[in-house]
């Protein structure tokens, strides 16, 4: 169908009227020319109505280049690329149609007052569509978060300012979870240390005792008979004083070198072993009650040692070259101490005596009021108990045996030996009740030196075996008493005992 009418010229005679017909038609036609697009893209050339294809194709079409480009059928099927240019303004929501809208998020375009409340949630948001780099800078150390009391955007907050506004901000408070949440406990009361209460149970705070018990664990020991752990030791050696400390049953402690023990100490140890390491050039390995130039000054006074087994570990340590021969330290070291109670040692291999006991008064004074009890000393590298320069003491129920290497390297041998140097270290008042000396190279029992430097040397209801001498005084006239003595398979039974009372062998 004709989009235009024209109209006919009826009458050629009439002049005027063939003119003015043929120009209404001319018009028409100029106005029906207007009205179509222009191949040439003369203006105007703007569609003003629906263009119908009458279902015919569109042909050679380009692929499109711009937002306001047709795209042809291989431009949208299998996974085809269109660069296009998308200003978004406002909220950015998911699209209602098919397709995903794919964007990217300038770095520092989403700030914290943009994450408003329920402004942006998981429907919002693309997976993995955000990441770090995405977000708004902040300062370090912070968190995202909202401590202000009430529904409000996140800031930048630390974690204690968090931990405050959650949990509490009393000082002294520690955070635990109890059944449900983290809450806090509050500070307990001066001295009261932290319990725990158990698995499903909250800690507590619980009040202790005035003298707190301490471990070589609280100082970094590890007691796995591998670590060196000297220097923990000495620290919870220092702590000990004035202080109860518990040497942990089953653990093994390696050291090297002295440890010193203060005034005012008393430590347990059943269970748990002190072993010196085998370190080479080191000679002298083992606990000390005395100062720190062992000697020269007073050493400490009220002390008590219960339980604790001491390995000098000589042997080994003489085979990696830390010694040689006798060492210079006995495992045990007391000089010139005071009110000191040794009970249930069991002291292995020294390096030198097992227990010595002694002092020198014109130094720092010899030792007094001492009490050894129930101890056990077997394999020194010289005597078991070695006494030289110590009044008003005793030993009681304690075992000497197996000292021989001292005897076999030029030295002696025995199970107890009384032996002041001289005058300032004379022994006084010393007895041994019911106390065993067995497999001793030298003496059982035996008095040595000067007999004049001793003065009421008793041993009570004791028994050798096996040695050399089972009572010895080395040199007649001394002023030892042997009372209830026993013996059994001795080379010699007494020797210059003037005032021995023996009892059934």
């Amino acid at each position: 169908m004709s989009k235009i009418t024209l109209s006919n010229i009826a009458n050629t005679l009439d002049l005027s009227t063939i003119v003015g017909t043929a120009n209404t038609n001319f018009q028409t036609i100029q106005t029906a020319f207007d009205n179509n697009l222009s191949r040439d893209g003369t203006q105007p050339n703007t569609m003003g109505n629906i263009l119908d294809m009458n279902s015919n194709r569109i042909i050679n079409l380009p692929a499109p280049g711009g937002v306001n480009d047709p795209v042809r059928l291989q431009d949208v099927t299998g996974s085809p690329t269109i660069n296009l240019s998308i200003t978004l303004a406002g909220d950015v929501t998911s699209p209602t149609g098919n397709g995903t809208l794919t964007t990217t998020i300038a770095n520092g375009a989403v700030t914290n007052a943009k994450l408003a409340a329920n402004s942006v949630n998981s429907s919002n948001i693309v997976n993995a569509s955000v990441v770090n780099g995405d977000l708004a800078t902040q300062a370090n150390n912070t968190i995202k978060s909202n401590i202000s009391g009430g529904v409000a955007s996140p800031s930048d907050n630390t974690l204690s300012a968090v931990i405050d506004a959650t949990v509490g901000s009393t000082q002294g408070s520690i955070m635990y979870r109890n059944a449900t949440t983290w809450v806090p406990l509050l500070p307990g009361t001066a001295g009261q240390v932290l319990s725990s209460n158990g698995s499903s149970s909250n800690p507590s705070w619980v009040s202790v005792a005035s003298t707190p018990t301490i471990t070589p664990e609280q100082f970094g020991a590890v007691g796995n008979g591998v670590t060196d752990d000297t220097t923990a030791l000495q620290s919870f050696l220092n702590a000990a004083a004035n202080n109860s400390g518990v040497f942990t049953p089953g653990k093994n402690y390696l050291f090297n070198g002295r440890l010193f023990v203060k005034s005012n100490t008393f430590l347990t140890g059943y269970g748990a072993t002190l072993t010196a390491a085998t370190i080479a050039g080191l000679n002298s390995s083992s606990l000390n009650l005395t100062d720190a130039t062992q000697g020269t000054a007073a050493g400490p006074s009220n002390v008590t040692i219960k339980g604790l087994t001491i390995n000098g570990n000589a042997t080994a340590r003489r085979a990696g070259g830390a010694f040689s021969g006798v060492g210079n330290a006995a495992s045990v070291y007391c000089i010139s101490v005071s009110h000191i109670h040794l009970k249930d040692l069991t002291v292995l291999d020294s390096e030198g005596d097992g227990i010595y006991i002694g002092g020198d008064s014109a130094i720092a004074g010899i030792t007094n009021y001492f009490d050894v009890e129930g101890c056990y000393v077997t394999g020194p590298s010289r005597n078991c108990y070695s006494v030289v320069g110590a009044q008003y003491g005793s030993y009681n129920n304690c075992i000497a045996t197996a000292a021989s290497f001292g005897a076999a390297h030029s030295n002696i041998s025995n199970g107890w030996d009384f032996e002041p140097n001289g005058s300032t270290s004379g022994n006084k008042n010393v007895t041994c009740t019911s106390c065993t000396a067995f497999s001793c190279s030298t003496d059982g029992f035996g008095m040595h030196n000067t007999n004049s430097f001793q003065t009421n040397i008793n041993w009570v209801n004791c028994y050798t075996e096996s040695c050399l001498n089972g009572f010895s005084s080395g040199t007649a006239g001394s002023s030892v008493r042997i009372i209830g003595g026993r013996f059994l398979s001795n080379t010699n039974n007494f020797v210059n005992c003037a005032e021995a009372i023996a009892s059934f062998p």
